[in-house]
């Protein structure tokens, strides 16, 4: 995952990343588009891209620091950072309807609201704040990495998914199809027993795809 705020680095220049959901850097919830377009003018810092789909503002001189921070909190940039829950700052979708022509079912676009009918279910768990990887693709060809996720999603068809567990945090174990195209109904009714389970008997420090990947659940 992305180490989402301020950072120094040896040098003494800091670096501020920042939250963008699935990528899309668009003022809809909040004026992404035009508070980054105000920082850019500023000439004083570097913008970096994330392989989590999060922007890095960098190489800010402590000189500058302040007038960057001012111009992030002025476009509610650092409360739509900081105010974001972990899964959703651990989610991830590909372009899918209406960008990418192999799509089979909705990602990008449909990831938020989804995110949203989840964290409900995580906090009546009391796992809101336990960092988990959901990722979200239209088609098999796995551009959001869905495959290697702690919860990946793989469109079959207008609103059906494949459903995989048992990936790693790290993305270093690869997941397993746990039930095949599924609609949002079951997918929230299944996540919310599986939280459940998760919550109750998980190992000290245990993530929820070592847990998944420990259980069987996507090796029935």
């Amino acid at each position: 995952g992305d180490q989402y705020g301020w950072k120094q680095d040896t040098d003494g220049l800091w670096h501020y990343t920042l939250f963008v959901e699935n990528g899309r850097v668009v003022d809809e919830k909040v004026s992404l588009k035009t508070g980054l377009l105000e920082i850019a003018y500023t000439k004083k810092v570097a913008f970096r891209f994330t392989s989590s789909q999060n922007v890095i503002l960098s190489d800010v001189k402590e000189e500058d620091k302040e007038e960057v921070n001012a111009l992030l909190e002025k476009f509610g940039l650092l409360e739509h950072t900081n105010g974001a829950s972990a899964i959703r700052k651990n989610a991830m979708a590909c372009v899918a309807f209406n960008t990418c022509p192999l799509a089979l079912a909705e990602a990008q676009r449909y990831m938020p609201s989804l995110i949203t009918k989840i964290e409900p279910l995580l906090n009546k768990h009391g796992l809101i704040n336990e960092e988990i990887t959901i990722r979200m693709t239209g088609c098999p060809n796995g551009c959001a990495r869905s495959a290697n996720s702690e919860i990946g999603f793989i469109g079959t068809a207008y609103g059906k998914y494949n459903m995989h567990l048992g990936g790693d945090y790290l993305g270093l174990r690869l997941n397993s199809l746990y039930k095949e195209s599924v609609g949002e109904e079951t997918i929230l009714e299944d996540l919310d027993l599986l939280f459940g389970i998760f919550a109750k008997e998980r190992a000290n420090g245990e993530s929820f795809g070592d847990f998944a990947y420990r259980k069987e659940w996507s090796r029935q």
